[in-house]
């Protein structure tokens, strides 16, 4: 009996010592299991993160106005912000990207410029990076543009921003308005050197096609109001007058549909191509004696074929504008440059048209989205009228 009495207590002590290095084993093995939280294990968010943009490199300058912050990378275009500011948090957030820096994980700045208190830039999840600049005394405003370093915010704290920085654009005047017949109609020309330097707003009321040129003024000899009445096939009146002190507004009326117009600038001046809606021999005819009958081209010297044949030149201008509501990005003003070949024959006309020919880079917003614009873009068309 005394013997198995000292056995029960050998095992006794035996599992009181080894329960100690058990529960130290135990620890360890929670511990590293921890520690590689932070990264992606799986083959799908391996795939993801291989297919995201990289940003290489963050870099921040101090401007006139405030800082800029480049976010680094060889894939500009793919990168496409959406805005979630809140408070005085500037809070940008790029899907489909991942922060690829030398030294550092992420990037965090503080105090960079007067009314800035700091700049993050993180890795929010796998496959979104987000951007956070916050103003000292509100919401700071930013700007969105690219160039070959990277993509660019241009931020400006609430001081800065409320300082003036209105320029005031010189006025054009137009002493001289040319109205000039052409094969497809007419075209009006309002004569200034400085026609590139005109901005223009249209619309469409009914059948009329209005233009507001501001900064412009019509300064005439006969008086500050043009008006010609049906002048060509389909149009019943063009009127031209000084709508305020600083802006001129042209209307031109259909007969019965909106005219078709093209607006492009020359060295003679801003110049208005209006397309006549239908062949009225009633109308044309006493204008066409007197004026198209002597050049009336011979067969040997123009083949029939091209005298449908016309080229069109078209501007679209826009300014610095919101890309969405509370007004937290502006998106840069772009010139953009159209142009059209068309020919017409009897009741069938084919064109091409040629959409931002110069290949200008400028943005859109969609929705939450500031998204690159079309690049240079061809369409055709082929249209039969019964």
């Amino acid at each position: 009996m005394k013997e198995i009495y000292s056995v029960g207590l050998g095992l006794l002590v035996i599992i009181n010592l080894v329960q100690p290095t058990y529960a130290q084993e135990t620890n360890i093995k929670v511990a590293s299991v921890k520690e590689p939280e932070n990264y992606s294990t799986s083959a799908t968010q391996l795939l993801a993160q291989s297919n995201n943009t990289k940003v290489t490199g963050v870099q921040v300058n101090t401007t006139d106005k405030g800082i800029e912050v480049i976010l680094k990378s060889t894939n500009i275009e793919a990168l496409q912000p959406v805005n979630k500011s809140q408070g005085n948090d500037f809070i940008v957030e790029i899907p489909n990207a991942v922060l690829s820096l030398d030294k550092a994980t992420n990037f965090n700045k503080a105090n960079p410029a007067p009314g800035i208190t700091s700049i993050s830039v993180i890795q929010a999840n796998a496959n979104t990076i987000k951007l956070t600049v916050t103003g000292e005394k509100g919401l700071p405003t930013a700007e969105l543009f690219d160039d070959n370093e990277g993509l660019i915010f241009e931020l400006v704290p609430v001081a800065s921003a409320t300082k003036p920085q209105q320029q005031s654009q010189k006025l054009v005047k137009i002493d001289q308005v040319q109205f000039n017949n052409t094969d497809q109609g007419l075209e009006i020309i309002l004569a200034t050197p400085e026609a590139d330097k005109l901005q223009i707003s249209s619309k469409t009321e009914g059948n009329k096609f209005i233009v507001d040129i501001p900064s412009a003024q019509l300064s005439l000899p006969n008086g500050d109001t043009v008006s010609q009445q049906k002048p060509i096939a389909g149009i019943s009146e063009i009127t031209l007058n000084n709508l305020d002190a600083k802006t001129i507004r042209v209307i031109i009326t259909g007969t019965e549909k909106p005219p078709t117009v093209e607006l492009f600038d020359s060295e003679e001046g801003l110049i208005f191509e209006v397309t006549k809606q239908s062949q009225t021999p009633a109308t044309i005819t006493p204008q066409s004696e007197n004026q198209t009958q002597p050049e009336q081209p011979t067969v040997s010297e123009t083949p029939i074929e091209l005298k449908g044949l016309g080229l069109g030149l078209g501007l679209v201008y826009a300014g610095e504008r919101e890309a969405s509501l509370p007004n937290q990005i502006k998106i840069p003003s772009f010139l953009r440059t159209d142009a059209s070949v068309f020919y017409k024959k009897n009741n069938w006309r084919a064109a091409l048209n040629f959409k931002n020919l110069l290949d200008t880079k400028y943005y859109e917003s969609q929705g939450s989205f500031v998204v690159p614009a079309a690049p240079f873009t061809v369409m055709g068309n082929i249209t039969f009228e019964f």
